[in-house]
């Protein structure tokens, strides 16, 4: 057994569980779980969403998520200040937690985004990495085979969009 399996262990002897709401309890027992061992939870995760003016801290486990801002009547102002909160909150317990972020998707931004808002659509859009500038583009596409949508050009030639300059 080597030095880092020995620290391995001892901060395992360290952990305690986390506290899971007794109602959280009974509904994992309601779903086939086992409700009879509250707190016991391994690969615990946290994630984090913006209501009003503060920032309410969720915990996760595969599966299932309760809020500890309502548990522990905690509400941070900003998302620093939650995760360094939680960090202190599982160090007292003798764990630490990973967080759980959503990608989003790409957004559009300029002359496209402002266009978009107004309801207007451009053929460059057809070959666009931004969703809902491919997707507003896509909708408008007359052609019956919707061949627009695969190489980036109109080939019905009448579609409701601005279309691109002719590069002849």
């Amino acid at each position: 057994m080597t030095g880092a399996d020995l620290h391995d262990i001892r901060l395992a002897r360290r952990r305690q569980p986390i506290p899971i709401p007794a109602c959280a309890t009974k509904i994992i027992g309601m779903l086939g779980g086992d409700s009879a061992v509250p707190g016991t939870m391994v690969n615990v995760k946290f994630r984090l969403r913006r209501i009003k003016a503060s920032v309410e801290v969720f915990l996760c486990v595969p599966g299932f998520s309760w809020s500890l801002s309502h548990m522990e009547n905690r509400w941070p102002s900003s998302f620093v200040e939650a995760r360094a909160w939680v960090a202190a909150y599982g160090a007292g317990y003798g764990q630490t937690f990973d967080e759980v972020v959503k990608e989003r998707q790409k957004a559009a931004t300029g002359d496209d985004r402002k266009l978009l808002k107004a309801g207007g659509c451009r053929e460059a859009w057809l070959s666009s990495d931004v969703p809902a500038l491919w997707a507003g583009a896509q909708v408008r596409c007359q052609h019956a085979g919707a061949y627009c949508g695969q190489d980036g050009y109109c080939h019905f030639g009448t579609c409701d969009m601005e279309m691109n300059p002719d590069t002849e």
